[in-house]
């Protein structure tokens, strides 16, 4: 019986989710057909390489979506956090910017124009 699955995750659940994905990759036996259908990850606290970003995309069938806003106020704040306790800079985060990955399949939506940038996309009021 197959079962379609649909993945969102949202912030630190977008990374989970991210993280998850790119394990179940490295201890998949290849099956040629995907476990999971589409996957979004909104407010992506990381930089996946193009590396990652492929092993995310050869268990999801069909959709891959970074979803992103230029204007979020706090990860940009929790990046630079990073930034300065890890003593490095990091590159921009997913959720911050699009990764440009289209060759890979991963789209990226700018929800920018949906939230407005002083809180985190989910827990915005309609």
């Amino acid at each position: 019986m197959k079962t379609d699955q649909l993945q969102i995750g949202s912030s630190l659940g977008a990374l989970v989710l991210f993280e998850a994905l790119a394990t179940l990759e490295e201890s998949s036996t290849k099956s040629s057909t995907p476990l999971i259908d589409s996957a979004i990850f909104i407010s992506l606290p990381a930089s996946p390489t193009p590396k990652e970003w492929a092993k995310v995309r050869r268990v999801v069938g069909r959709r891959v979506v970074n979803a992103y806003c230029t204007s979020d106020l706090v990860l940009a704040g929790i990046g630079r956090l990073h930034e300065v306790i890890g003593g490095g800079r990091t590159t921009s985060l997913a959720g911050l910017a699009a990764v440009n990955e289209s060759q890979l399949g991963i789209e990226d939506i700018d929800v920018t124009e949906v939230v407005d940038g002083k809180l985190p996309c989910f827990v915005q009021e309609p």
